[in-house]
């Protein structure tokens, strides 16, 4: 569980990001795939453009993910939109509602049959591809 406080929901998707490359630098991954449902934070990684005006705190979050990217071998971000993947649609829309902080190590389980169904999707898709 990493705390932390945002003051918009941009800057805590540039967190998120931020976190997760960490994450896989800490985990010595050398070829990675970032998948977000923000268009404007894979839009900035992609190409250092800012497609509309990017909250100064949320940048920082970013050139910090870009002074790691060094350690990769290949990077890549991937837009995935939210509506595709179930499970951070879910959590997303759980976080909106919520009046109260949550703490957590473990994940929620209202989405575990979802993690489930998602990985079952997955499973077939592969199989489908392997010739």
């Amino acid at each position: 569980m990493i705390p932390s406080s945002s003051i918009s929901t941009e800057e805590a998707e540039g967190k998120a990001a931020l976190e997760a490359v960490k994450w896989a630098k800490a985990l010595q991954l050398q070829q990675v795939h970032f998948e977000g449902d923000a268009k404007v934070i894979i839009n900035y990684l992609t190409t250092l453009s800012l497609s509309r005006q990017i909250e100064w705190r949320t940048k920082a979050h970013l050139d910090d993910i870009q002074a790691l990217i060094p350690s990769f071998i290949s990077v890549v971000y991937l837009f995935v939109p939210r509506g595709v993947n179930s499970v951070a649609d879910a959590l997303a829309s759980r976080a909106r509602a919520s009046t109260s902080k949550v703490a957590s190590t473990d994940p929620p389980s209202f989405i575990f049959d979802m993690l489930s169904k998602n990985c079952d999707i997955s499973l077939e898709a592969m199989a489908s591809l392997s010739i």
